[in-house]
């Protein structure tokens, strides 16, 4: 059996004796605790003395519904923490899932972002227009703010015509895109110093090193053929700059002649959910060839 002990609305104390099937209604349950060893009241009278005393037993009471508070506040929180996790994965598969030039790499703890080209799901200028208004956006907040963006000509530029455009507009050069027009493949290289002319001419020579060897060997395709040829007449041009200037300067580059884009790297949704996941965000540069090819 155990023993209810009961509270009357004028704040008296009761100990009752009861079966497991058995509960009164008129009174308040306070807890019930184990009989052995306790002297009652079996009419229900207020208790004067007892074994466990009349102090004890609503602090006993008390510690019980307490335990039972704290592990109520402890199950909501972690109620919480199941659904915070729930939301925040189901809202990183859908940011992934509605923009494709963003991917999460949990295992490495990054957060990539593809620059340069539209998804599958957008068109060209439907991306373009995009970008750029995020670069005005960016430029009208922070004019002065030194950042990096992918600059993409809408034609392809000989060395001479790429050095006088950096030249004019006192950028900084990090890397450098080349190909031959109209044929698949080409080539990325580093800048020093805004020096196209070395980075270039480097490229160049390793290419040529690279095909001769491939075509002693005759194990060279077509396209490393056509490219050895190119590079030796000088055919190889050059399409995409990455470069770091002020915002308000990057923004004045989209006026400029034979650019097709200027696309920052700034992403606000994956900035966002790397500053809650405590990831990098690292752009990915992706340029699209030129669509006009120069004669």
């Amino acid at each position: 059996s155990y023993l209810l002990v009961l509270e009357r609305t004028s704040g008296d104390l009761l100990l009752y004796e009861i079966a497991a099937n058995r509960f009164t209604t008129h009174l308040r349950v306070l807890c019930s605790i184990p009989s052995h060893g306790v002297h009652f009241n079996r009419y229900g009278r207020q208790i004067k003395s007892t074994a466990i005393g009349p102090r004890f037993i609503p602090c006993w009471c008390l510690s019980q519904k307490g335990m039972v508070f704290v592990m109520k506040i402890k199950i909501a929180i972690l109620l919480v923490a199941l659904f915070t996790v729930i939301a925040y994965v189901t809202g990183a598969m859908a940011l992934e899932s509605k923009d494709q030039s963003l991917k999460i790499d949990n295992g490495e703890g990054e957060l990539k972002v593809f620059v340069g080209q539209p998804s599958d799901k957008e068109s060209m200028d439907l991306y373009k227009n995009k970008r750029i208004d995020v670069l005005k956006n960016q430029s009208s907040a922070e004019g002065s703010k030194i950042m990096e963006a992918l600059v993409v000509y809408d034609k392809y530029l000989t060395l001479k015509e790429a050095s006088t455009f950096v030249a004019k507009n006192d950028i900084n050069v990090k890397n450098m895109w080349i190909a031959e027009p109209g044929v698949q493949g080409g080539g990325i290289t580093r800048v020093n110093n805004n020096d196209l002319s070395s980075a270039y001419s480097t490229w160049i020579n390793e290419f040529l090193d690279y095909s001769e060897q491939k075509i002693a060997e005759d194990k060279a395709n077509d396209i490393t053929k056509s490219h050895y040829k190119a590079v030796q007449e000088g055919d190889f041009k050059i399409y995409a700059l990455l470069v770091s200037a002020p915002l308000d300067l990057l923004e004045n580059l989209t006026n400029e002649s034979n650019v097709w884009l200027v696309d920052l790297h700034y992403h606000s949704d994956a900035e966002k959910l790397a500053s809650q996941k405590g990831y990098k965000v690292k752009y990915i540069d992706v340029p699209e060839k030129p669509n006009q090819v120069e004669n």
